[in-house]
C-alpha cells in the first residue's frame, strides 16, 4: 500500500471510488440485517454521530421509524435536525 501523499490525484480518486462502493455495500448489508432483526428486537435503526462535524449518518429505517421520509431530509443531516 502506498502512502497517501505519494499517490497521484487520479489514484486518490480511484481509491475514493472504491472505498465509496465498499462502504455502500456494507451499509446495504447492514440494512438487510437491521430489517431482519427489527421485528424481533424492537430496534429503531442505526445512526452514528460524527462529533467533529455534528453530521448524522443513519439508515433509512431510522428515518422511517421517526416518521420522516428520505425526501424530507436535507442532504447533510446535522444532529439538531432531530433535536430541534
Amino acid at each position: 500500500m502506498h502512502r497517501i501523499d505519494q499517490l497521484s490525484c487520479e489514484e486518490v480518486r480511484e481509491m475514493a471510488k472504491e472505498l465509496h462502493a465498499f462502504n455502500k455495500e456494507l451499509l446495504t448489508e447492514k440494512e438487510r440485517e437491521t430489517r431482519f432483526e427489527f421485528a424481533w428486537s424492537g430496534n429503531l435503526g442505526h445512526w452514528h454521530l460524527n462529533f467533529t462535524t455534528g453530521r448524522v449518518l443513519f439508515n433509512p429505517l431510522k428515518v422511517q421509524v421517526l416518521g420522516y421520509t428520505m425526501d424530507e431530509l436535507p442532504e447533510k443531516v446535522h444532529y439538531t435536525f432531530f433535536t430541534d
